[in-house]
């Protein structure tokens, strides 16, 4: 009887979930695909994703409340650990009949006058775009900017305006929205996506399998450009 108490007690306990709790940006897309990635290959785990914006993300990991999170932007911190993962392309996307009305890429002086949706100023795809335009000595013809991808969507199939966004967000407006896309040049754009964590604090070994899952999304930068290119026009 006693031996099959403890049994009984030491299933329960290796049927109950470790929680890891990772910060993503607003604008990454990353989250639907760790979330099933993880369901696949990491079931024993509880993934608790928060999304914010980058000035959020880095005090969620300073004070603990998230394990790791992903940053558009490299903070300006010492208490931070930083890993840079991969270059995100960004891409102009809007209503087809808008965007696809020329043949091959567009000149990011001419996608910045392009009547812009956009995320908040407080994201490092925000601040990297208009860095990028200072640089070119342009300004972003800012129209909007929202933070909800689902209102972002709306807008984008009536024509109220485009986006700058990366990859994988760009083939999902795409393949779910039947949006236009062309590729950004002089200069290509292409954001840098990292990993942080606190300098002070042990990684755990589960949150650690989720960081190498999020590597693996990371490289799969280059299949995605490869599919929105072989896309048909």
């Amino acid at each position: 009887m006693l031996e099959a108490a403890k049994e009984l007690l030491q299933e329960h306990a290796s049927s109950k979930l470790t929680t890891v709790e990772v910060g993503v940006p607003c604008e990454s897309f990353i989250t639907a695909e760790l979330i099933k990635r993880c369901k696949i290959h990491l079931p024993h785990l509880n993934l608790v994703v928060t999304e914010d914006m980058v000035n959020g993300l880095v005090k969620s990991v300073e004070d603990e409340f998230v394990d790791l999170a992903c940053v558009y932007r490299r903070p300006n911190s010492k208490t931070i650990a930083y890993e840079p993962l991969t270059r995100e392309r960004l891409w102009l996307v809007g209503r087809r009949e808008d965007v696809v009305s020329a043949d091959g890429p567009v000149r990011f002086a001419e996608a910045a006058q392009r009547p812009l949706i956009l995320p908040k100023t407080d994201t490092g795809l925000y601040g990297y775009l208009e860095e990028a335009a200072y640089s070119q000595d342009l300004a972003l013809n800012l129209k909007l900017q929202i933070q909800a991808p689902s209102l972002v969507r709306k807008l984008l199939r009536e024509g109220f305006g485009e986006t700058i966004c990366p990859s994988a967000r760009a083939l999902h407006y795409i393949e779910e929205d039947g949006l236009g896309v062309r590729s950004i040049v002089e200069p290509r754009l292409a954001v840098k996506l990292g990993l942080i964590t606190k300098e002070t604090r042990r990684v755990s070994r589960h949150a650690r399998q989720v960081g190498e899952l999020i590597r693996t999304i990371a490289d799969d930068e280059a299949d995605l450009i490869k599919r929105i290119e072989t896309l048909p026009s």
